[in-house]
């Protein structure tokens, strides 16, 4: 896994179908996915990617080898 620190929301895509949401982070590697596996942390990271995104909050991210995200911190 890979650590992402101190990146800011740049854009969110969040699809019809359930667990479909997506960050764009300004770390240059293109769209991510949240995690599939468990709906409510999916939804929960969705929303604290808006807020993030909204207020220009840094989020640090922790990135499976598949390249969803794993666990997402606000600050």
């Amino acid at each position: 896994m890979v650590m992402r620190r101190g990146r800011r929301v740049l854009a969110l895509f969040v699809g019809f179908e359930d667990t479909n949401a997506w960050a764009f982070f300004d770390s240059g590697d293109g769209w991510k996915k949240f995690r599939e596996d468990q709906e409510d942390a999916h939804t929960n990271m969705a929303i604290y990617a808006a807020h993030a995104k909204a207020t220009g909050s840094f989020v640090d991210y922790d990135e499976e080898p598949a390249g969803f995200v794993r666990l997402l911190t606000v600050f």
